[in-house]
């Protein structure tokens, strides 16, 4: 073959790499071309999937992390794939949402999609209900009937939203779609850095964050600090009943301090609830983002004040992230949080 037969060879073996992936039968797109599907015409995943994105920005369980998908979520009518749905539902933007779900059916793929329409059904056919496309597919390594699904919500959120959520098992029955209500608490700062937490329970559970020249962020010194930290959402304070469970601290955009920074929660007052508090600890830092998890036990509050809590994680302002430290101050509880 010339060099001109293998220059056609080539051009027709490129372009049937670029067709190929358009015609697979689950819908699910290969590669992220940032334009449009050559075969197709339709959007591909880093176009069509902006606005899924911008309300919920990534999808984990226990360090597994959904895929993005073009489409709409898969539902079914299987009934034991119907889930029982648990958790923080007040987000805010840059936070995350844990979500815990119970089936009497094992499953071994979770679907979850966004609709921003005022009252969206929970319909088997979700086409006329999804107003947003595309879709998160979470595969799991083995069946299961209870999941822990972490919720990132994009930094730039539009406002509260519904999350559809289906469940697949491995032989491919599909339930129907679970539709959670999603409510937008609070509207807070992103910047250079950003650590938020959300938790389960109308305890006073308490956001520390002590940046690298040792200055330290919390309720007793809100904001801004010297070195511009900033805790712009405090709740739960005195235990009310409406209490919506988040807290947010931030260093605004070109103010982040050079360095390592330190992540605590403190169990401040459990509010004599009787049950335990499911924590979800998010970092946004360098356009890395994790999630951390940690669960305080009934009756371990302790009114702690500086320096109080059990150390999360520990990162730089470049997004490097290390495990923590044992506390050399007060602290509640022998295990450190998981990295999601």
């Amino acid at each position: 073959m010339n060099r001109y037969g293998m220059k056609k060879f080539v051009a027709f073996v490129l372009a049937m790499g670029l067709v190929l992936p358009a015609c697979k039968s689950n819908n699910v797109s290969s590669k992220i071309l940032g334009g449009a599907d050559v075969a197709t015409g339709t959007p591909t995943l880093s176009t069509a999937l902006a606005g899924l994105t911008s309300y919920i920005s990534g999808v984990s369980s226990g360090g597994t992390n959904a895929v993005p998908q073009n489409g709409t979520i898969p539902s079914g009518t299987a009934a034991g794939l119907n889930p029982t749905v648990a958790g923080n539902t007040g987000v805010i933007n840059g936070g995350s949402s844990q979500l815990s779900l119970v089936t009497a059916q094992a499953f071994r793929y979770c679907n979850v999609a966004v609709s921003n329409l005022a009252a969206a059904p929970a319909a088997a056919a979700p086409s006329a209900a999804q107003s947003i496309a595309g879709y998160y597919l979470l595969a799991l390594p083995a069946d299961a009937t209870t999941l822990t699904l972490d919720l990132n919500i994009g930094q730039a959120l539009p406002g509260s939203f519904h999350c559809f959520v289906t469940l697949q098992d491995a032989s491919g029955n599909i339930g129907p779609i679970e539709d959670i209500s999603i409510t937008q608490v609070a509207t807070v700062g992103t910047g250079d850095v950003q650590v938020s937490l959300s938790w389960d329970t109308k305890a006073d559970i308490d956001l520390h964050v002590v940046d690298p020249n040792n200055v330290e962020v919390w309720y007793g010194d809100k904001a801004p600090t010297t070195t511009k930290g900033t805790l712009d959402l405090d709740s739960n304070v005195g235990c009310p009943s409406t209490g919506i469970s988040n807290e947010n601290i931030t260093w605004p955009t070109g103010t982040a301090v050079a360095g390592t920074y330190i992540v605590r929660v403190d169990n401040y007052n459990d509010c004599s609830l009787g049950t335990a508090s499911n924590c979800v600890i998010t970092v946004r830092v360098a356009g890395v983002t994790k999630t951390f998890a940690k669960t305080f036990a009934v009756n371990s509050d302790d009114a702690g004040g500086a320096g109080s809590g059990v150390e999360i994680c520990r990162f730089t302002n470049a997004g490097a992230f290390s495990a923590p430290q044992p506390n050399l101050t007060r602290s509640i509880g022998t295990k450190p949080a998981v990295c999601q």
